[in-house]
């Protein structure tokens, strides 16, 4: 039994990435017509690395880059989607206070958006995944 739930968690999981990159494409593409003209090439440059960091499942040098990005540029349009992606990093490396934490700060200071959605939707699930675990 538990391993069927184990491998329906996985596969919902792999679902919401496929949801979650395609609307990160989507934002990517819109960012693309905004400003920060004379920052746009390194920015996208960080954008870039820390995107391929995280295809490759390396969190911690994705976590860095998406940290770098947001000093960088704390309000363009991307920045909904680096903070959010950064909370996600968190999560996978198991820093579950930090990934709380980064989800609580997109969903208290950015306007309703997806990556808003988005954060609400997972910190509410890691909540209560880490009420489960810790009532066991």
């Amino acid at each position: 039994m538990e391993s069927k739930i184990d491998i329906f968690f996985i596969i919902d999981r792999i679902a919401l990435m496929k949801q979650k990159l395609s609307i990160f494409f989507l934002t990517l593409f819109v960012a693309s017509f905004c400003g920060c003209a004379a920052k746009k090439p390194l920015l996208d440059e960080v954008f870039g690395q820390a995107n391929k960091a995280y295809d490759k499942q390396d969190y911690d040098a994705a976590a860095v880059k998406y940290q770098e990005f947001i000093r960088m540029a704390p309000d363009t349009p991307l920045s909904q989607a680096a903070k959010y992606f950064l909370a996600d990093c968190y999560k996978q490396l198991g820093e579950f206070d930090k990934a709380l934490a980064a989800y609580t700060e997109l969903i208290n200071q950015e306007k309703e958006s997806f990556w808003v959605e988005q954060a609400l939707h997972d910190k509410t699930e890691l909540e209560g995944v880490l009420a489960d675990f810790r009532g066991q």
